[in-house]
Order: structure tokens, then sequence, then C-alpha cells
């Protein structure tokens, strides 16, 4: 099936007499990205009626796009331009709307402003209300046509609207055969998936997970510099009993923040548990310690993880899955009644992650490089 060739409509607003260049410009911007132009540019309004059939060619507009010098332009029964009320309609219907403000109104012409002071205010109040929203500056006409269609381009690629195609175009669309084996084809893979999730759920049901105990062991060694000589003053091991919760949201920080690639990697990040429960601030500035995790494994750890439907691991490393993604989001977000972002608690400088550490003794002498073996 031939893919069909879609062209946006779009309504362009601005005072007309005093920028029929700019407006020219605009309109060869569009057309050259094969846009539909739209707008009132040919007679002003001046009626209600005319309001009326204003609000449907807007209606039917894809994007609107408001153009503003440094004029304020024709007034309605209301006190409001046409400019500004063609605006604020098509802002109240949800149609994308960019403006394109002068960079320095008052280096144009007397003959191209404002000299009503009350119009001057009203003008300024309306520049404001449309830099509020994506708006872009323009300094010459030349100069508006290309900010106009890099813009419109950038808007039609985020935010793609409805459009419009030829009537001869319709002969590409699908038929009602071929829309119904779609549907079935989709029905077939929903029903699929849903199976496939039950079941996952179902084997989920039955691991650890969330705030579910899990103990932990680490080994550490406490080095204390004496004398410009490093020296290992304390080496043993500690239990801690801590949960998955607390165990993902190490692993999922380290990813994060780009700082593992293997396995072995995610060890430091989880020795940070037993460094924030059974050290913190008890490590003096001379000291340093190094620890490492001896069971479980970090490769065990990181296979529940994958089991839970958290992290996964392919060709470019570990990852946070969908799922994973969620909970890491929602594990730092703002809770109801706080005013302020959790925060982790502080971690001392010096500590590090080693590898082996039995094979030191409580007493001896570490070269001050001890730090570059890990």
């Amino acid at each position: 099936m031939s893919s069909i060739q879609k062209r946006y409509q779009v309504f362009v607003s601005s005072t007309s007499e005093d920028l029929k260049e700019e407006r020219m410009e605009v309109l060869h911007a569009l057309l050259e990205l094969d846009c539909i132009p739209c707008g009132m540019e040919y007679f002003p309004a001046s009626s209600e009626s005319q309001w009326q059939y204003i609000m449907q060619l807007i209606d039917n507009c894809d994007y609107y796009m408001v153009i503003l010098g440094n004029r304020y332009g024709s007034e309605a029964e209301d006190g409001k331009s046409y400019t500004q009320k063609e605006y604020e309609y098509a802002v109240s219907k949800g149609i994308p709307v960019i403006g394109f403000f002068h960079r320095d109104p008052n280096s144009l012409p007397v003959n191209r402003s404002e000299s009503s002071p009350e119009k001057q205010e009203k003008l300024k109040q309306f520049r404001k209300l449309i830099q509020s929203r994506l708006a872009k500056p323009w300094e010459s006409a030349k100069d508006l046509g290309g900010v106009v269609s890099r813009s419109l381009v950038q808007e039609m690629k985020h935010n793609p609207r409805l459009g419009w195609v030829r009537a001869s175009e319709l002969d590409k669309l699908p038929t009602s055969e071929e829309m119904l084996k779609v549907m079935k084809e989709n029905k077939i893979l929903k029903d699929k998936l849903e199976k496939y999730n039950n079941v996952k759920d179902d084997n989920i049901k039955n691991i650890s997970s969330g705030d579910d105990g899990v103990e932990l062991k680490f080994g550490y060694m406490l080095v204390e510099k004496i004398q410009e000589k490093s020296v290992v003053s304390k080496i043993g091991h500690t239990n801690i009993v801590s949960n998955w919760n607390a165990i993902f949201k190490c692993v999922s920080n380290a990813i994060k923040k780009d700082q593992v690639r293997i396995i072995e990697g995610f060890a430091q990040a989880i020795c940070s548990i037993a460094v924030i429960e059974s050290f913190g601030t008890e490590i003096s500035d001379n000291e340093t310690a190094y620890l490492n995790i001896t069971e479980p494994s970090t490769k065990d750890i990181m296979q529940h993880l994958q089991a839970l439907s958290l992290v996964t691991n392919n060709n470019l490393g570990w990852a946070l899955t969908a799922k994973g993604e969620s909970k890491y989001l929602s594990a730092n977000a703002m809770r109801k009644g706080q005013t302020r972002f959790p925060k982790d608690k502080s971690l001392p400088y010096n500590f590090y992650y080693k590898r082996n550490i039995s094979s030191y003794k409580v007493g001896e002498i570490v070269d001050e490089f001890l730090i570059g073996f890990f």
C-alpha cells in the first residue's frame, strides 16, 4: 500500500497593512513546505459575522501562527484586536500555535507603529502573552521566512496533525477487508501478550521483591594514614538485612549515572548499603574504607533483578526495563505532603570497592598507591 501524501493547513494571523511584505515571505515559506496557507489578509475583520467565519477557518487548520510587529491592529467590540482574538481562540481549541515577534519593535518606522498609548500598552501585554508559549524572534521580512520554515518543520515533526489529502489519494487507504484482517491479527497478538503477562506475573508472585528482607554479607578493611604511611587498622565482616527496594535503588542509580558496564561494576553501588548502615560518619578523615560483597554474589543479585523485570542486559550493557524505569522515577519523585525531593543518605568520600580484602592482615603496611589496586 503506497504512502498517502498529506498537506497541512496553516492559519497565518497578523495585522495587515504594516506587515504586507512579511506576510508574503511567510506565505512563500509555507508553499515551499507544501502547506496550505490560510488567513484574512485580503479583507479586514470588522464584524461579528466575519468573526464567526474566522473561527471556522481556524477550526479547519492544523497549525496556527501569529506575526507581531509594532501594531496592535483593529479591535472588536470587546476591545481586543482581531489578531489577539484569533490567537486566544486557537489556543482554546488546542491547535498548536507558534508566535513570531519582532526582536526590536521600536526600530520599526513610525507609520508601522502604534501611536495610541492605550494600544501600545495592549500590544505590550499581547507580546508577553505570545512569548509565554512557543515563540521566535525575527528582524526582517527575509529573516522571518527562514524562522517560520525551521519552526514549522520542527512542530510538524514533533506534533504531527491530521492534515489534508487529495481525493485521488483515498484509493490508497486500506479497504474494509484489509482493516478487518489487521483487527483480527491485532486481537490475536493482544491475547498472546495477555497470556504471557499472566504467566510472567504468576512467576513473579513467588519471587522475593520490594521490602522483602535479604541478608547481605560484606568484607571490609579500614586503612589509616599514619606518618605518610597507610596502615591497615581493621579487617572484618559485617552482616546486614536490607531489602530489594534498597538494592534496586543502588543499582538503578549506578545505571542512570552510567557508572557500570559489567556485573562486577555494581558491587561498589551495593557496598554503599554497608557503608551507610555499618560505618556512616564513623570513618574518620584520615581513614579509608575498602569493601566487597561476599554473599550473595553480585551476579546473583543482578539475575534476581532481571527475574523481577527491573533490569536487562543487552549488547550495549545494563539498562533499566520500562518497569524498572517507572520504579526508579517513582522512588525519586516527591510524595504528597512533602515540600522537598527525597535525598539519599550521603556517603563518605573515602569509600572504595576492593575485590579482594582477605589477603591483607591487620597492621600490615600498605604503600600509598593502594587505591590503584582496586
